[in-house]
């Protein structure tokens, strides 16, 4: 089990660079990008990554918010559950 805390370290490290800049992408610049008959959804995702954001960062987003009246839309990035 000495392995265990260096192989999530390593993960760690190698995934949080990318992810962040995803999760600017998404949460920040996107939102910027578009227009349409279904771009106000956005704001949906747009409000839950600013209350839910650094659940992202350190990999809880599975776990909180607890509470999803909106499914898994209730999460900022639920598309990225599997991290």
């Amino acid at each position: 089990c000495y392995w265990v805390f260096p192989f999530l370290l390593h993960r760690a490290l190698r995934i949080l660079p990318t992810y962040g800049f995803v999760l600017l992408l998404w949460w920040k610049l996107a939102v910027t990008w578009g227009e349409g008959p279904f771009w106000p959804r956005w704001a949906t995702f747009v409000a839950q990554c600013d209350a839910h954001a650094w659940t992202n960062m350190l990999f809880l987003n599975n776990l909180i918010p607890l509470y999803q009246p909106l499914g898994e839309t209730s999460e900022c990035m639920y598309h990225t559950w599997y991290l």
